[in-house]
């Protein structure tokens, strides 16, 4: 499952298109407010992912990004991913036995290395990977050689990760796997930054630096999303509202329902009423799991 959380005061919404062709895909994600994209891909799924077209600072894993880099998963599932301002995500998805069986078929394995998370493209090669992630969407079609030559070539262009990631990125990331742990049985700020071993100022310090937002802020903003997509997804007319809730040790409604409203401009009760795959602002977190399974 892959989250956004929406790192400005104002929510605003989120364009996602997809489409799929057998082993190969494309999505976009745009959105005119900076977010942090965080979650897990499925283990068959291989990415290649081009922010060039946002505007503002850019981040892979800590990593920052510039308009001729491609961002892949590498050897791991996970996704960290920060964009700030505007952000213009394009994906070209295939997987990853596929791409496998590209490189063996051009016999340069000894060239790739798939354990890679950043490669350099040229100028030329972003024309052609966005005219071919437009066809893919469009669903017209896309040779398997121009495909493949364009994966190739990017794949042949690593570029290092940077060797040691500021203190803050570490710091917030340990901070953000304890709140994914505890997101129903949320602790303080307090509790979070003794486990951690540092001060409460270190902790917001780090997190303004990251995100421009406090830990308190984001934790609450993980926690209504996580509340939000168990309710959406509910489909059995006895799983209530109130027994969700007290899944987070949310008893009562009054409070909570006012801050989820604040954020979602819908009431936890509004929520599931219809089959939806998108939050109230737009965002599927599931996307990524239809194109493959974990």
């Amino acid at each position: 499952m892959i989250t956004a959380i929406p790192l400005e005061k104002e929510i605003k919404q989120f364009t996602m298109t997809m489409n799929m062709q057998n082993d190969v895909g494309a999505a976009s994600f745009m959105t005119d407010q900076s977010i942090h994209i965080i979650g897990n891909l499925p283990e068959d799924l291989y990415p290649f992912a081009y922010r060039g077209k946002s505007t503002g600072i850019c981040k892979w894993h800590g990593n920052i990004l510039n308009k001729n880099i491609i961002e892949t998963k590498g050897d791991q599932n996970s996704v960290d991913g920060v964009t700030f301002d505007h952000a213009d995500i394009r994906f070209i998805l295939i997987t990853k036995t596929l791409l496998l069986e590209y490189i063996k078929e051009q016999c340069c394995s000894d060239d790739i290395d798939l354990s890679n998370r950043m490669f350099f493209i040229d100028d030329k090669d972003v024309t052609v990977f966005l005219d071919i992630h437009t066809r893919i969407l469009k669903n017209e079609i896309v040779s398997k050689d121009e495909l493949s030559s364009l994966l190739l070539r990017i794949l042949q262009n690593p570029i290092a990760e940077t060797s040691s990631l500021e203190k803050s990125h570490i710091l917030v990331q340990k901070t953000i796997d304890l709140m994914h742990l505890n997101v129903k049985s949320p602790l303080l700020i307090s509790t979070l930054s003794e486990a951690l071993e540092v001060n409460i100022r270190t902790l917001e310090l780090a997190f303004k630096k990251e995100f421009k937002l406090s830990p308190k802020r984001y934790y609450k903003r993980l926690l209504l999303q996580s509340i939000e997509t168990e309710l959406r997804k509910r489909k059995q007319e006895d799983i209530t509202v109130t027994s969700i809730l007290e899944q987070y040790q949310i008893h009562g409604l009054s409070e909570f329902g006012l801050s989820f409203k604040n954020y979602f401009n819908k009431t936890p009760s509004q929520i599931g009423m219809m089959e939806e795959d998108e939050n109230p602002f737009g965002w599927n977190e599931s996307i990524f799991s239809e194109f493959a399974e974990d």
